[in-house]
């Protein structure tokens, strides 16, 4: 089962827009797609806000903040050394983390033509260093070299911690499909001596709290092309199920109540975001 490009692509332009607008990327990373879907989501953006919901600007930009500070502080406590983040996208991440943190290893994977597109977007920034690779990866190949095992074999030192991320990749699967992926990210995971899952969520229980939500999700099918799933109904349920899927020790904080949260959300986004919830797995604990 693979994702299709047709499906991640507009979101992946999004995202990168956002980032890019939000101070948490590079000009190189700025596309005319992501550019038009800005635009066309800004009066959404801007309804909700005023109707005191969060918007999707917002949303996107505080959980990648969130995932941002949990990699940071679990790399600078010696924990992590090397990280894999799975249907990267735009993500301006690994550049920034590579440039902030001199002997971390980062590898971006992601479906092969947008592999392709981001290895040009690096290669704009400037000379490609050899612990920054963006590789192809099918996340639901079970072998063969495009498979996620296969993927950290070839690019990861089985002796150093390691970090797996996914963010906004598991909302485009059902149930299944999910549970699936995570007992792959477990398995992966577990040949290393420390291992970090981090990842965003979202619950039925929480988006009915939240003003609007029906009509983000509607916005978000619309620039998917795609259905988003909402498939647990609480934290409790997806915490069994990654428990479950292999993994020792799991949180699913809301992005507000992360402990040292990061503080540039400001008082008035952390409440709106509120319902933003954050994965923290580890194996090996």
């Amino acid at each position: 089962m693979t994702l299709p490009s047709s499906r991640i692509s507009p979101t992946a332009f999004y995202t990168g827009a956002v980032w890019l607008r939000n101070g948490l990327s590079d000009r190189a990373f700025h596309t005319v797609i992501g550019s038009a879907l800005y635009a066309a989501m800004w009066p959404v953006n801007r309804l909700s806000a005023a109707f005191g919901g969060a918007s999707l600007e917002e949303m996107l930009t505080a959980r990648h903040r969130v995932i941002d500070n949990q990699l940071g502080q679990s790399i600078e406590s010696g924990e992590i050394s090397q990280v894999i983040e799975i249907a990267a996208g735009l993500s301006p991440r690994g550049l920034r983390f590579v440039r902030s943190y001199p002997r971390l290893t980062y590898v971006e994977a992601d479906l092969a033509p947008m592999a392709a597109r981001k290895r040009a977007v690096l290669a704009r920034v400037g000379k490609p260093v050899d612990r920054h690779v963006v590789v192809d990866v099918d996340a639901f190949a079970e072998t063969g070299p495009m498979s996620v095992a296969s993927v950290c074999q070839r690019s990861l030192e089985p002796s150093q911690g390691t970090a797996l991320i996914t963010e906004g990749l598991i909302d485009y699967f059902d149930t299944s499909s999910v549970i699936r992926l995570w007992n792959t990210f477990s398995s992966v995971l577990g040949v290393f001596p420390a291992g970090l899952y981090l990842a965003d969520l979202h619950f039925e229980s929480d988006l009915r709290k939240v003003l609007g939500s029906a009509l983000f999700r509607r916005a978000l099918n619309r620039i998917t092309r795609g259905q988003q799933h909402v498939y647990f109904q609480n934290a409790l349920e997806a915490k069994r199920a990654l428990i479950n899927s292999g993994f020792d020790n799991v949180e699913i904080p809301y992005a507000s109540d992360v402990a040292d949260a990061p503080l540039e959300l400001g008082r008035s986004t952390r409440q709106r975001t509120s319902r933003i919830r954050i994965v923290i797995a580890r194996t090996h604990t």
